[in-house]
C-alpha cells in the first residue's frame, strides 16, 4: 500500500460497540479482544476492539465476526475519503 493514500493508523485500544439505535455513542471502555471482521478495505479486514461485556454480544456491530483474536497491536490502516478498491490489479 502507497503510504501517501493512508489518512492515519487507527490502534485497536477501546471497545467500539455501540447498542442499537446509539450511532456515534460507543462503549469506550478498554478493548480485552479484537473482532476481526470483512469489509471493503484495502486489506479486505477490519478490527474492531471488544470489552469483555460485548465480545460476544449478538448481532448488530459484531455481526460478520469471523473470529475473535487477543490484543496483539492489530491496527486498522484508514484510508481518505473516496478513495475506492481498483477492479483489479495487474
Amino acid at each position: 500500500m502507497a503510504r501517501d493514500r493512508v489518512a492515519h493508523a487507527s490502534p485497536v485500544t477501546v471497545c467500539t460497540y455501540a447498542p442499537p439505535g446509539t450511532y456515534g455513542h460507543e462503549c469506550g471502555k478498554p478493548a480485552t479482544v479484537v473482532a476481526v471482521k470483512t469489509s471493503d478495505t484495502e486489506s479486505g479486514i477490519y478490527y474492531a476492539g471488544r470489552c469483555k461485556d460485548h465480545a460476544h454480544a449478538p448481532g448488530h456491530d459484531n455481526a460478520g465476526i469471523i473470529r475473535l483474536e487477543p490484543i496483539n497491536g492489530q491496527v486498522n490502516m484508514l484510508l481518505p475519503c473516496g478513495w475506492q478498491r481498483p477492479e483489479s490489479v495487474a
